[in-house]
């Protein structure tokens, strides 16, 4: 609800989203002194930072640019008033707005430079500019920071006593710097090398680091201190991001390693380390003390420079202030207005030199660029003119007129409007993601175990790949909801920190994460006595961090390419309906190749023989005739889950053949194995086999991102027929990559051979406008289009699979065999439950017209899905409810939505609706499938378990599945539980399918109705026992027929 009030006041009316308070709740905005002496006046700089008008034209308040739905963080005073009924906040010193979104200094510093390079980089999620076009200088500072840091951090950790007593001496900072190279450092010095950059800067690091640990006056402020920590994270309640290098009881040390720092320099520096103490000030400030005295007594830290050309280190004290406080507030409120801003204009009046996006980005040379983002995306996007003529003169405002060659450029609607469109749909997916998300934190401890969202009392076992992939084990079984790739919160059961980390999935028996941020690793989590957990809600980062940018790189990659066409590219002589692994070599005359590999009994075989076969096959040379010489070969092999890894591993030929999947092995690539042996095996390597998350996570080989993107032979190989370092990429898994990634991951060789099942599930995505956009098919559409039309540049390839009569009934005709089987069903009484009654999601939109109202729309067993209901209201620009009548259907967009609420939001003249969306969870697949149990099938299905033995047990329901595992567990029957994403496509013997929903409305489940899902659950296993209630599934013609053939299990 908009702010109103009078020239002095100004409430708002928010949410209790909790049920903490009884009364209704506002935030009460003071511009003057209030009447009660318990209350505060606001500060100055709050109302002026939000925009608060004290003194309009006609004496009222114009209100704040708070908007409804808005999340806030802030200090304020709780009082009651009598007789009104109300909870009131009095707001003191400061607001922060959507604290969810955080801040760094680098944003800060983005927004204050330029608002339009902000956009770019933190709004659109342009791909960064200049990535691995770096000069040699640029490379040695990045690693000399990087090196610093990380060695000063270890070395406090490690022997915290050195410092104390101040027994660090020349030779023994030295030894261990040494160490740490070796140990922490090993792909990043590889990688030096091979650029040419060479490791000069060693010795840099080494004489900055013995003059940091030897100094003086360093020392005896560590021995002085009764807390020392290092590399502290900010608290992410507060909307600020940032790790503070060291703490000495609690004073913040930032240490900088440039080596003539001016005074810019430390003016620059200073605006961070302000922002520590700002932070730290939040976290720590007790409860009824004043803000404002706690700054102006004195909140200090120290610019730390162990890298000057002079005797010792030097110190530079930087102190916070009431101004730097209105700043960061000021400067946040602008950051979070641009990120709600559609497309800024250009540079107008802007320094742009410097800037990575005014420049064309290099990927492997000057004739291999991608045009400069803000340009690119100018043209793509401008509503507003460029220039201007003034009588015959031409006038512009824009820096980067006199050297844009896009202005000028034609944009082809049908690139434009996919990439857009694809763009729009991610974005939505997000929307639906956050939604999800705060759905999900209200569920408590049980449901998120049950439900598969959490992974509870783990410990850690160890690490692999030099502590970049750490290993848990739980002590109960837990079916997980989340995909390998999704990013997971790992924290204390106590709930006392967290840390961000990418899920690697499960093997043998263990969990595989690898930590977002680099520097946490194993160490972190080896407290004794202390048990973590896993937590997934929906992350959104994904979006942001991978498909987005992926997105336009694909996009200004391939510009004026019509993806969506074959016309004007060169048709190909026909391929065979199918062909066998041994013949897939001779297709890698094309660019590109997409093999469908179906389920079989054989299908582990096939992909090893495949992956064998792809890199061990000469390469035409992509100069013209001939091939690749032998002693030049390389390949890349990347997989979407550790168990693809491992057959993939399998598959290798001896000899310079090696893994870099964070997992280790004999034949493994290790960030401790010394840089020079990481650099000649890099080199010798006929091939490499990885992971999908390696290759695009946060965190990947020597914790940096898109590792392979970033190697080049240099001077050392004898590529001379490709800038690339790898001939061939082969993808396994492919069916479960997005269109961003697959044309991010073909760039890092010559040739892509993507392979997949095209009738497997996707990628997971939420929303309606994901789903439409078909972003979770890419490999399917691409399969079937090349199958249709192959050309000279690519073609798809049909492998042989098999069916079982299960899967028969369902694919009635398809690629395979058919082989013997047996269908055996056992029917149960019980009725599904789900863990939560209903679950809401909420929107808001502008009023057309009348105040605003709560309207519930309740599209319980409706054809609309709560998100297809929620995207219908976030979408519009209003929507006029005054003649919505309760408790009747109203339709909105062709949509029939049934309205069980409305009712006047509180204050005078709210202007936005507030909107709920009501179901119950089986009508969300996400929630549906999640939080669906049955307890009669769970007990029924364990006894069958026991009876027979199978292979697995597998069901689409993730609580189902976790309490079925954890009956076994209690049997001491060793037979694993498996969602359907998690085969492989290897059919096994015998598997037991529970189909676990039941209901006298006899309604089939999601997603019990997604073909993909059942490909995989009837292609299990070649004998097969259904466990469901017979009425239920009959009311679905796919079940009826396969029920029908099916024969009774009568051994319990």
């Amino acid at each position: 609800m908009p702010g109103e009030g009078t020239d002095e006041l100004t409430v708002y009316l928010i949410d209790d989203p909790h049920n903490d308070i009884d009364e209704k709740a506002f935030l009460s905005f003071w511009a003057g002194d209030p009447p009660h002496p318990d209350l505060e006046r606001t500060a100055p700089y709050v109302l002026s930072t939000l925009g608060v008008s004290t003194e309009s034209d006609d004496g009222h308040n114009d209100g704040l640019t708070l908007q409804r739905g808005e999340e806030l963080l802030l200090r304020a005073i709780p009082n009651r008033r009598g007789g009104d009924d109300a909870f009131y906040l009095n707001v003191t010193s400061f607001v922060i707005r959507d604290p969810g979104k955080l801040i760094s200094k680098s944003k800060l510093r983005t927004q204050e430079r330029c608002p339009r390079e902000y956009y770019l980089r933190y709004v659109k999620r342009v791909y960064p500019g200049n990535k691995f076009d770096v000069e040699n200088y640029e490379q040695e500072a990045r690693f000399r920071g990087n090196a610093v840091h990380k060695i000063t951090e270890n070395a406090f950790k490690q022997h915290l006593d050195r410092f104390q007593d101040a027994s660090w001496t020349h030779e023994t900072v030295e030894s261990f710097c040494e160490d740490q190279f070796a140990a922490e450092f090993g792909f990043e010095q590889a990688l030096l090398v091979l650029s040419g950059a060479g490791l000069d800067v060693r010795d840099h690091v080494k004489d900055a680091v013995t003059t940091l640990f030897t100094d003086d006056e360093f020392l005896t402020r560590i021995d002085s201190a009764d807390h020392v920590s290092v590399e502290q994270y900010l608290s992410n309640d507060y909307g600020y991001a940032g790790r503070v290098d060291i703490l000495l009881d609690g004073t913040p040390y930032d240490i900088k390693t440039t080596r003539k720092p001016d005074t810019d320099d430390v003016r620059t520096h200073s605006k961070q380390i302000k922002l520590y103490l700002f932070a730290l000030l939040l976290e720590r400030i007790d409860r009824g003390q004043s803000f404002r005295q706690s700054v102006n007594h004195g909140q200090d830290g120290y610019l730390v420079y162990p890298n000057v050309q002079s005797d010792g280190v030097r110190f530079e004290q930087v102190a916070l202030t009431m101004d730097d406080v209105q700043e960061f507030l000021h400067a946040r409120n602008e950051v979070i207005e641009t990120g709600d801003a559609f497309a800024p204009p250009s540079t107008y009046n802007r320094e742009c030199e410097g800037c990575s996006f005014a420049v064309e980005e290099w990927i492997s040379g000057p004739d291999d660029t991608l045009p400069p983002a803000c340009t690119y995306h100018c043209q793509n996007e401008r509503r507003w003119p460029c220039y201007e003529f003034d009588g015959n003169e031409l006038t512009t405002d824009c820096s980067l007129f006199d050297r844009c060659d896009q202005r000028l450029e034609y944009r082809d609607p049908e690139v434009i409007d996919h990439y857009e469109s694809v763009r729009v749909a991610f974005q939505k997916e997000r929307r639906a993601r956050a939604t999800a998300r705060s759905a999900v934190d209200t569920f408590d401890d049980t449901v998120l175990t049950e439900a598969g969202y959490r992974i509870p009392e783990m410990d850690c076992v160890g690490a692999r790949a030099a502590g970049t992939v750490i290993q848990f084990e739980s002590t109960q079984s837990v079916v997980p909801a989340f995909e390998p790739g999704e990013i997971v919160r790992i924290e204390p059961e106590d709930g006392t920190s967290s840390d961000r980390a990418i899920y690697f999935g499960r093997s043998e028996g263990q969990f595989l994460f690898s930590p977002v941020e680099p520097g946490v690793n194993v160490a972190d989590f080896l407290a004794p006595d202390t048990s973590y957990r896993a937590t997934y809600s929906f992350s959104v980062e994904t979006i942001d961090d991978r498909y987005l940018p992926y997105l336009d790189f694909a996009q200004r990659r391939n510009a004026g390419d019509k993806l969506n066409s074959t016309s004007d590219e060169r048709e190909s002589d026909e391929i065979p309906p199918t062909v066998s692994t041994s013949a897939v070599p001779e297709y890698l005359d094309r660019e590109k190749l997409f093999v469908d590999l179906p389920v079989s009994t054989r299908r582990t075989e096939d992909l090893g023989a495949l992956v064998r076969e792809l890199v061990t096959a000469p390469y035409p040379d992509p100069r013209g005739d001939g091939t690749v010489p032998t002693e030049a070969r390389r390949a890349l092999v990347l997989c979407a889950t550790p168990e693809q890894a491992e057959q993939a591993v399998a598959a290798q030929p001896d000899g310079d053949h090696y893994r870099l999947d964070g997992t280790g092995g004999p034949d493994a690539i290790e960030n401790d194995d010394g840089y020079h042996e990481i650099q000649d095996r890099l080199l010798d390597s006929r091939s490499l086999v990885s992971t999908i998350q390696q290759a695009t996570g946060l965190s990947g080989p020597g914790g940096g991102r898109e590792f392979f993107h970033r190697l080049e032979e240099g001077s050392f190989g004898n590529r001379d027929h490709s800038e690339n370092f790898f001939d061939v990429l082969v993808l396994l898994g492919a069916e479960r990559l997005t269109e961003p990634e697959f044309h991010f991951l073909a760039d890092i060789a010559d040739r892509l051979v993507a392979i997949g099942d095209s009738r497997q599930s996707g990628p997971r995505l939420l929303s309606t406008a994901a789903a439409n956009a078909s972003l979770d098919v890419y490999f399917e559409q691409q399969f079937e289009r090349y199958r249709a039309f192959p050309t000279e540049e690519a073609a798809s390839l049909q492998l042989q699979g098999e069916a079982p009569p299960a899967l028969r009934k369902f694919y009635r005709d398809g690629p395979w065999d058919a082989i013997d089987g047996e269908i055996q069903f056992l029917g149960i009484e019980g009725d599904e439950e789900t863990a939560l009654d209903t679950v809401e999601l909420e929107a808001s939109v502008p009023a057309a017209t009348g105040s605003g109202q709560r309207l519930v729309f309740d599209v319980t067993d409706t054809p609309l899905s709560p998100m297809a209901a929620r995207e219908l209201f976030e979408d519009r620009t209003e929507l006029d409810a005054t003649k919505l009548r309760k408790g009747t259907v109203v339709v909105i967009d062709d949509e029939s939505l049934f309205l069980s609420g409305k009712e006047p939001l509180d204050g005078e003249d709210p202007t936005h609706h507030q909107v709920t969306i009501q179901a119950e969870p089986s009508e969300l697949p996400q929630f549906s499938r999640a939080l669906l149990s049955n307890r009669i099938a769970e007990r029924i299905v364990t006894e069958v378990a026991e009876a027979e033995d199978p292979d697995a047990v597998v069901t689409p329901f993730e609580k189902h599945g976790t309490k079925i595992a954890r009956l076994l567990d209690e049997k001491e029957v060793d037979v694993p539980v498996r969602r359907p994403e998690e085969l492989d496509g290897s059919i096994a013997d015998h598997t037991i399918i529970s189909f676990a929903t039941s209901n006298e409305d006899r309604i089939v489940r999601p997603p019990l109705d997604d073909p993909e899902v059942l490909y995989s659950l009837l292609s299990s296993g070649q004998d097969v026992i259904v466990v469901g209630n017979e009425p239920t599934l009959r009311s679905r013609d796919v079940f009826d027929e396969l029920l029908a053939d099916a024969t009774e299990y009568t051994k319990i």
